[in-house]
């Protein structure tokens, strides 16, 4: 007798909804929160309850030349919103314009961190930020502008006097800076600030009028520091306890004007970025070493970047200056010396060993 079995299949489907509330807001994050809500409000119940709990903070971002759209937004979405928003990115000046008009960035947005104002204009800049003194957590300030004629010192007096700020990013294209920072600023303003971020061309005095201002720094970046006709030695001293990390990305002052900066900061650096183009007094490894010894003994990490255009004009490095760069010193610590060589620009880098063999690998 045959015995016949039946063997039975189960499909199985796998449906959105199974989905758990936190992977949706993992979700949530890589998308722009306008179309979530367009895309789950009023679907069913447990979307809507999803989308509208007070625990999930919105990141928006807005980029439009429509008047009509940015006037539907604000009324229909940012501003029922608005005690909810985490993040605010604005893109465009119009846009900025309207936004800034409706009056809608005040106390009311009670849980903002992060505010990014986008190419925007100098003429509304000051207003905007005086309002920006009411959020109580206001802790991070991003501003990206183009050079219009103003100074640049102006808009950090307004920066520094935000009592929540803890990190600062300024973006000034095009922009040399002409002059320091009043003296009065130092009196008047004692910054929260600890991440300072300086995307325009700074003045040595600049920088150190805006470290007086700052006493709980961490961080600094600066992304171009030159030198104008200004004498530094009448500068006091600078308390910087907090002050471990500082990049400057291309340095346009000669060595002994440098030397006056690191010795004024009260430097407890431990890791410092530097880039310079063409001032061979950098490569002076004894002067670098008595520097670091004295003013810089928690310095771990250094990274720096000579480089030289090759020309029949240019006076180069000879040998015995570079090869100082090997002395116990430097080896000790770790820290490498290379040369690379193309057909129209030397360079010299040192860099912590770590560094060197990740590029290798």
């Amino acid at each position: 007798m045959h015995h016949i079995s039946f063997v039975s299949f189960s499909l199985t489907y796998n449906c959105l909804e199974y989905l758990s509330n936190e992977l949706f807001y993992e979700i949530f994050e890589y998308l722009d929160v306008y179309y979530v809500y367009k895309a789950f409000s009023n679907l069913n119940i447990r979307f809507e309850n999803l989308i509208n709990c007070p625990s999930f903070l919105l990141r928006i971002n807005l980029q439009t030349d429509s008047k009509s759209i940015i006037e539907q937004r604000c009324q229909q979405f940012i501003i029922p919103n608005r005690h909810r928003i985490r993040s605010l990115n604005l893109i465009g000046q119009l846009l900025i314009d309207e936004v800034f008009n409706h009056h809608i960035i005040n106390s009311s947005f009670t849980r903002l961190e992060l505010l990014i104002l986008n190419s925007i204009t100098i003429h509304k800049l000051p207003i905007i930020l005086s309002s920006l003194n009411s959020l109580p957590c206001l802790f991070s300030l991003i501003i990206l502008m183009q050079y219009y004629d103003f100074n640049v010192d102006d808009i950090y007096q307004s920066i520094l006097s935000l009592s929540t700020l803890k990190y600062s990013y300024l973006s000034v294209f095009n922009y040399e800076s002409s002059s320091a920072i009043m003296p009065i600023v130092i009196n008047e303003y004692v910054s929260t600030i600890k991440y300072l971020v300086i995307d325009h061309s700074c003045s040595v005095n600049s920088l150190i009028s805006l470290l007086c201002c700052t006493p709980q720094l961490r961080h600094l970046t600066c992304k171009r520091l030159i030198r104008v006709d200004e004498n530094i030695r009448e500068i006091s001293s600078i308390t910087t306890p907090y002050l471990t990390y500082i990049y400057i990305g291309v340095c346009y002052i000669n060595f002994s004007v440098f030397e006056i900066f690191i010795k004024k900061i009260s430097s407890r650096l431990k890791e410092l970025h530097i880039h310079i183009f063409g001032i061979i007094d950098y490569l002076d490894a004894n002067r670098w070493e008595q520097l670091i010894k004295e003013h810089m003994p928690h310095l771990r990490k250094f990274y720096f970047t000579y480089e030289q255009s090759i020309n029949n004009k240019v006076r180069y490095p000879s040998y015995t200056i570079i090869n100082q760069f090997n002395s116990s010193f430097w080896i000790q610590r770790k820290w490498f010396f290379e040369l690379e060589l193309n057909y129209n620009k030397i360079r010299f880098s040192i860099h912590p060993c770590r560094y060197i063999e990740k590029n290798l690998l």
